[in-house]
């Protein structure tokens, strides 16, 4: 992580250990140590002002090749989170992995379609994951803007 990033993630860690007694000094062990934990509640620590700020320093900070600041993000709250995980998410993966009860015939497949194969316990493993993640205060969907990257391509000769 650059020096940025790094400020920027315990910026989020601090925000979110508010009622915790969380010190600077303890910011090599917090990044050293750092983990992914799926206790996802609807309650926020810090408030959609603070979130958005937080989410628009890193976006603004973050590296990019020839400056060119091409990453964006979008903060779904609520309902549209919801939506994201449940309504778009899920039936997705399922489709992919052939998960939702519908039998596949493979000489039917259109050929862009790739099915995984995964076992049972494979495809309720992560669909609890997805609905987890459905279970948490909003989502976060980083992405780079292609218009900006074609933008500065062709302006380079290869």
């Amino acid at each position: 992580m650059t020096k940025s990033r790094s400020a920027i993630f315990l910026k989020l860690v601090k925000a979110s250990h508010q009622h915790q007694n969380f010190s600077s000094s303890d910011s090599d062990s917090v990044l050293q140590e750092r983990r992914t934990h799926y206790g996802l509640s609807k309650v926020s620590t810090v408030s959609d002002d603070e979130l958005k700020s937080i989410v628009e320093e890193a976006v603004m900070h973050v590296p990019s090749p020839f400056n060119m600041q091409a990453g964006r993000a979008i903060i779904l709250t609520g309902a549209a989170s919801d939506k994201l995980w449940l309504n778009i998410v899920l039936p997705g993966y399922l489709k992919l992995v052939g998960g939702d009860g519908e039998p596949r015939d493979r000489c039917q497949q259109p050929s862009h379609l790739i099915i995984i194969d995964l076992s049972e316990r494979a495809i309720n493993q992560n669909t609890t994951k997805i609905k987890e993640y459905a279970a948490g205060y909003g989502t976060v969907m980083f992405f780079e803007d292609q218009a900006v990257i074609d933008s500065l391509s062709a302006k380079i000769p290869l």
